[in-house]
């Protein structure tokens, strides 16, 4: 139920549904990974990272959605400090690059003289 109210907008009731669902399987991914979405759709990209860590952690590549969720999330940008900005594949301008932004496979990253920023990378480690 929580998923489908995700699919809906519908993020209050999502989130309440995900939310003890993650209680009752605290060890199973996908409640992590939709309680992600959930938070995006609301705005709240700090605290979805966070989900997002978890989704990772717990998520279970076996399962097609996770499997998803997961290879979407293998490269967001975590932390920028400095000017740092990105040339998608099929555009012709760098644009600034905010926490939370995916990287595509194609994507050009330019960085300034003294700008640092973190990627979430793959991890053979997550691979169950």
């Amino acid at each position: 139920m929580g998923w489908a109210n995700l699919g809906l907008k519908r993020y209050i009731e999502a989130k309440l549904l995900l939310t003890e669902a993650k209680g009752l399987y605290g060890d199973k991914g996908a409640a992590y990974c939709l309680l992600a979405q959930v938070l995006e759709g609301q705005n709240e990209t700090k605290a979805a990272l966070e989900y997002w860590n978890d989704c990772i952690i717990y998520g279970d590549i076996r399962s097609p959605e996770e499997y998803l969720w997961i290879s979407a999330e293998a490269a967001r940008i975590l932390e920028v400090k400095g000017e740092v900005t990105i040339k998608r594949k099929d555009t012709q301008k760098f644009c600034p690059v905010n926490p939370g932004m995916i990287i595509n496979l194609g994507d050009l990253i330019k960085l300034s003289e003294n700008a640092v920023f973190k990627v979430r990378c793959a991890d053979n480690k997550k691979i169950k």
